[in-house]
């Protein structure tokens, strides 16, 4: 029980430092704390969704690994801009390109 109290506690530090990062990205394009929190909010609320819809799509994907991989990266780009620019307007194209020069 202890393991997985300090498994939950990790989880929640990561989390707290992802939106940290987010947060700091967010003021560097002129988007809001508030915003950068809510699109952090809707990703991980839609994470039980997406997730399977890239699997899927992944399994799927034909081309060299190199090529699959640009194909994901670029479906899971405009599936985080279409979110982005839901909840930040116009200002979320910007702040996903910066999440995506990131490595975020």
């Amino acid at each position: 029980a202890r393991e997985e109290v300090m498994k939950q506690e990790r989880r929640a530090q990561d989390e707290q430092r992802v939106q940290r990062q987010l947060t700091v990205m967010a003021a560097e394009v002129g988007v809001s704390a508030e915003d950068a929190g809510r699109f952090f909010r809707r990703i991980k609320e839609l994470e039980p969704t997406l997730s399977p819809k890239f699997e899927a799509m992944e399994k799927r994907l034909t081309g060299t690994p190199e090529e699959k991989a640009k194909q994901m990266e670029s479906a899971v780009r405009a599936e985080m801009e279409k979110i982005a620019v839901e909840i930040m307007g116009e200002k979320g194209r910007t702040f996903v390109e910066k999440l995506t020069k990131s490595g975020g």
